[in-house]
């Protein structure tokens, strides 16, 4: 019965000695895992044929502009800081194989030669095997998988940071795009006004301050659009780095959107909270560090032998007398029994739990503070909309009126306008604000914003 046995450890043995780093499970996990928390998948373009798999896939999305969630999905499938990232998954799985090996046996030899005339020669050989990885290296695997899934978090939060970064770089393009538009027709105005007041200051109708004013609002204009202008380009140079394409090559890419025609979102801070306690990252990263301490404790306590060997000898006598026995090699534990990495490994597990609930207070602040400022910007941008913008422009037409009438100056006129033109782009502002706590929010409960607030 002893043969099947032997046979059957060195088969396991052998086999753990062919282990090979395989990362399939852990790529199609990252892929799960961002499309549901951003809604589209993540492309780890691993070789040559990944990256040539991929490029017709954004090629296609660019062909006819790029809106909001198409940005979003270039961002994962070409950003290369994410694919940096993404390699993180193959080193961490690489050290789950790395732990799950088995020490290789230990080979001794000694010879001895007679000194004295005799003949012959005295040979020993010892063969160990380190049993106590039977009961170690299922720990330490346990501990790499863990180290895994904790890796595989941090690069899911490297996908929601991609996503975000690649909505506030579209948003921001669009700002620039609507400043830059508005700008310009705003400074053709200016430039009207100057004109007509030129012409009136032909006929005797007004003076030369009204002339300098005029200019003055125009060169200002002038000196505005050229610097939205500056900060568009910088704008799309931006975008263009994080969805990963060459700024010179794709510098007239196609934008099509509306911070305007974006939709409004609500959300309570129970709702918030349900979410991000099952979602968000730092919660899921607190909740494996237990998880690993305890595993870590385990392999502390498992240590207090010390590696134990077993194995055999075998010695050849001068007089040519052959004997052989079993070794067993072992620590005994009268003065070190780990104490101090038992316990330093349970200090780390009480550490780990109260930084868990450290962290979701934290969170519950996050979102009841990002949800108050969201409201804050919604309410400032309807302002801006509904109310001081119609003012002005009623004030504007007002103006307008009495001003071909002869009946008010062009000081009155150009203020008008003056103020029409900060109120709009205070609107555009409150809008962008909007936008960039809405994105903040969506990482901070660590997935795709519900668009009903009712759906976790």
């Amino acid at each position: 019965m002893k043969y099947p046995a032997i046979c059957m450890l060195m088969s396991v043995l052998f086999t753990h000695g062919c282990a090979t780093v395989d990362v399939t499970q852990d790529q199609k996990r990252i892929v799960k895992e961002s499309l549901t928390r951003t809604g589209n998948p993540v492309a780890w373009q691993q070789t040559a044929e990944d990256h040539a798999q991929t490029k017709p896939m954004i090629d296609d999305l660019l062909k006819h502009g790029v809106t909001r969630e198409e940005a979003i999905r270039i961002s994962l499938l070409n950003n290369p800081r994410l694919q940096a990232t993404l390699e993180s998954l193959g080193i961490a799985r690489a050290d789950v194989v790395q732990a799950g090996l088995y020490t290789n046996p230990e080979l001794g030899t000694l010879l001895r030669f007679p000194a004295n005339g005799a003949t012959g020669t005295n040979t020993e050989l010892d063969l160990f095997f380190r049993i106590s990885d039977l009961w170690n290296v299922p720990l330490r695997r346990h501990i790499a998988e863990v180290d895994a899934l904790r890796m595989t978090q941090l690069v899911v939060k490297e996908v929601l940071q991609t996503a975000a970064a690649a909505r506030d770089a579209f948003d921001d393009v669009l700002l620039q795009d609507a400043l830059h538009q508005f700008m310009t027709r705003n400074v053709a105005l200016f430039h009207t006004t100057v004109e007509e007041l030129q012409v009136r200051f032909h006929a005797g109708l007004v003076n030369d301050l009204d002339i300098y004013l005029a200019e003055n609002v125009l060169f200002d204009g002038q000196v505005e659009l050229a610097r939205i202008q500056a900060k568009r380009v910088t704008a799309r140079t931006r975008l263009l780095e994080t969805l990963g394409l060459d700024p010179l090559a794709n510098a007239q890419i196609n934008i099509h959107g509306n911070l305007e025609q974006l939709p409004l979102r609500t959300l309570s801070p129970e709702q918030g909270w349900d979410i991000a306690k099952r979602h968000r990252v730092d919660l899921q990263l607190n909740r494996l560090q237990i998880k690993q301490t305890q595993h870590i404790l385990a392999l502390q306590k498992s240590r207090i032998f010390g590696d134990v060997g077993l194995g055999g000898n075998y010695t050849r006598e001068l007089d040519r007398v052959r004997s052989a026995g079993p070794v067993l090699v072992l620590q005994i534990p009268i003065f070190n029994q780990n104490q101090g990495g038992i316990a330093r490994a349970e200090f780390q597990l009480r550490q780990a739990k109260q930084q868990l609930e450290a962290t979701e207070l934290a969170a519950k602040q996050e979102i009841r503070q990002l949800l108050a400022e969201l409201t804050f910007h919604e309410t400032h941008a309807q302002l801006f909309r509904d109310k001081m913008l119609v003012a002005q422009q009623n004030a504007l037409a007002y103006v307008e009126r009495f001003y071909n009438t002869m009946q008010l100056n062009s000081i009155f006129l150009i203020e008008a306008r003056r103020r029409i033109l900060d109120t709009q782009q205070g609107y555009f502002q409150a809008l962008r604000a909007y936008r960039q706590t809405e994105s903040t929010l969506q990482v901070a409960l660590g997935g795709q914003f519900p668009m009903d607030a009712n759906i976790p």
